[in-house]
């Protein structure tokens, strides 16, 4: 869930540095990109592998590369900050924004519960996985919470809290040198209370309305859906089947 969360704040952050980019550089990337779609197979086994994989795909356009080529060349930086806002950027992209998180938790590391995903940020849950990690805590999620909402209120501490979770991460959070991950993620915490804040007034994420409970569903403080029992989640799902095309079908050597 950290590593998540690390993502996340490179996906909006990165939307600066395409703001930063000439029209020149992206159009020398495109460039690049175009000159390695279009790059002839290597052997005939490496031309045998690329079109088995359109054929298993359920696709037949064996010549999508160069119609991707031609799609390219038409691209402007404007069309790329719009793509990223409407169906990458988390913050911006609504309703347009849809996806699925695989979390992996070694047998080493606490596994936060059902009950603990549903009531605590993610931003709270990831930071305690760090502090029991790099063994700063041993206390409970709702301390940890507690402690970050001190944090971020900017409370001073008594002489007689010194040793307490609130003053240790009070220490942690200033210390400009530490190279923990409980300092990242300490920071994420503190900056997603502050965002609730200011957001409280305003909707800048899509929630949908529907009600996923009865198909093994829990909603998350985030206003995500998690799946909690898979065997429910599974049954109340059909298999799906091979993508269609979105364009007719042209055989390639149509006069054999």
């Amino acid at each position: 869930m950290y590593a998540k969360l690390r993502i996340d704040n490179f996906i909006r952050e990165f939307r600066g540095k395409l703001e930063e980019m000439s029209d020149d550089s992206i159009q020398e990337k495109i460039g690049a990109l175009s000159k390695s779609l279009l790059e002839k197979h290597k052997s005939i086994g490496e031309e045998a592998l690329s079109d088995w994989d359109v054929i298993e795909g359920g696709w037949y356009n064996f010549d999508s590369n160069h119609k991707l080529v031609e799609k390219l060349r038409l691209v402007t930086k404007e069309d790329i900050i719009g793509a990223w806002d409407r169906s990458i950027n988390p913050t911006t992209a609504a309703e347009n924004y849809t996806r699925i998180d695989y979390y992996a938790w070694p047998q080493k590391m606490w596994l936060p519960q059902s009950e603990d995903l549903v009531e605590y940020p993610e931003t709270i849950i990831a930071l305690y996985g760090c502090l029991k990690y790099d063994g700063i805590v041993s206390g409970e999620l709702a301390d940890v919470a507690e402690a970050v909402a001190l944090i971020q209120a900017g409370i001073e501490l008594s002489e007689s809290d010194t040793d307490s979770l609130a003053s240790r991460l009070h220490q942690l959070y200033n210390d400009s040198n530490s190279t923990l991950k409980s300092k990242t993620a300490l920071e994420m915490a503190v900056e997603h209370i502050e965002n609730d804040k200011r957001q409280a007034d305003t909707t800048t994420c899509y929630e949908s309305q529907n009600d996923y409970h009865e198909i093994g569903m829990r909603k998350t403080p985030e206003g995500t859906w998690m799946i909690s029992d898979i065997d429910t989640f599974k049954a109340a799902n059909g298999l799906h089947p091979l993508p269609e095309p979105i364009e007719e079908l042209v055989p390639k050597y149509s006069g054999v």
